[in-house]
């Protein structure tokens, strides 16, 4: 069969972590999937079966692995691990209760909600600059890894996937 020009990506977002469930912000820290989010996961992941990948990407982190193996062992192809798909990196707010975060820096949090992109946690990243990395990673490894069935799995987590979402769809 030929090569294909076309690249399909099927985007897969990472199940919920113990933080996020818990109210906490996460950004990059590698924080454990959580059982309930594994099993939802697992459910729709039902759907996938039997798609032609090539090859999954995803994030350093251990849940973004884990999905991504899941997800290759369901269609039968391989996991790449590539650093600059990981998740947004917030900085000092990494950790602390988003309520937290909300009495501390009442505006800043205001402005994080209502406009992110003005916004940059202390030692963290811009969400710009986050874009733009995770958008070079996607079109570096995808365009080396098509393969024969022109399709890829990247799995991200929520804000890495909202950001390239944005990004694709002109937001």
């Amino acid at each position: 069969m030929a090569r294909s020009n076309d690249i399909r990506v099927l985007f897969v977002k990472t199940a919920e972590t113990e933080w996020e469930r818990s109210g906490r912000i996460a950004g990059s820290t590698d924080v454990p999937l959580t059982a309930q989010g594994w099993e939802a996961l697992i459910k729709a992941m039902e759907d996938v079966q039997g798609a032609k990948l090539s090859t999954v990407l995803c994030g350093p982190d251990e849940g973004s692995q884990g999905v991504a193996r899941e997800l290759a062992k369901r269609v039968g192809c391989k996991v790449k691990v590539i650093e600059d798909l990981g998740e947004v990196h917030l900085g000092l707010w990494e950790g602390i209760l988003g309520v937290e975060l909300q009495e501390k820096c009442p505006t800043t949090y205001r402005q994080w909600l209502d406009d992110p992109a003005a916004v940059s946690a202390p030692e963290g990243e811009g969400l710009e600059d986050a874009q733009t990395r995770l958008l070079e990673a996607l079109r570096r490894n995808t365009s080396r890894i098509r393969g024969e069935s022109g399709a890829v799995g990247v799995v991200l987590r929520p804000m890495a996937l909202g950001l390239v979402s944005c990004a694709l769809t002109g937001v």
